[in-house]
């Protein structure tokens, strides 16, 4: 038998601003940030740009002094960016393997953010699950079985990037996003090793690197 153990890294992307005083009105059904008296306003957007107009205001704009800063206007209404992001235990162990069964360990990334787009996260391999120069296979079929030598990771949650069990890459690979805000968004994360008949005994580890941005 063989131990496996898995280190995670994680590279967190985070905005902190000043927090500021605002009009926020918000029910159990509705949240609305602050509001403003004009005209008329749309938002307009394709696959390149976001554009926000308005027309009405009167006096819009940035002044300031050494003293205070002044944002008038629609087009300065707007909630700082927020991200935050966390996973449940930065350390995987899957104890002794066997051919009889697949071993599985898991855990949990959150992730919450403001942020219009959504957020994507990604994670990077430093190599296969190994020990000295030996490497367990990556799983190639979509799914780790009891009796081959096989690894991947499987994921759950409503904004998984895929069903299957796949092996970790070296290059960026997706496994959670969203397309609009979320507040507390949740992907497990399992990771899944099997083994046969000739996988020499050992300890084999694996760093990955966690990445995860907000799309504002």
């Amino acid at each position: 038998m063989k131990n496996s153990f898995i280190t995670l890294l994680a590279s967190i992307v985070s905005v902190a601003l000043p927090l500021s005083a605002s009009a926020l009105m918000s029910s159990s059904n509705f949240r609305i940030y602050g509001d403003e008296l004009g005209g008329t306003g749309a938002r307009s957007t394709s696959a390149s740009y976001a554009l926000y107009d308005t027309f009405g205001d009167v006096g819009g704009g940035r002044m300031s002094s050494t003293n205070y800063e002044l944002l008038s206007g629609f087009q300065e209404l707007s909630e700082h960016p927020t991200f935050s992001f966390s996973i449940s235990n930065a350390s995987i162990a899957l104890g002794n393997l066997s051919t009889t069964a697949v071993a599985s360990a898991s855990h949990t990334i959150s992730t919450s953010t403001n942020a219009y787009r959504g957020y994507s996260t990604s994670i990077v391999a430093d190599g296969a699950l190994r020990t000295s120069a030996i490497d367990v296979n990556g799983v190639s079929d979509g799914t780790v079985t009891a009796g081959n030598e096989e690894y991947g990771i499987a994921l759950s949650g409503d904004d998984r990037a895929f069903a299957d069990d796949r092996a970790p890459s070296t290059s960026a690979q997706t496994i959670a996003s969203r397309t609009n805000w979320k507040n507390g968004a949740q992907t497990t994360v399992t990771y899944k090793a099997s083994i046969d008949s000739a996988t020499l005994v050992g300890s084999y580890t694996q760093v990955l690197t966690y990445t995860s941005v907000g799309n504002f």
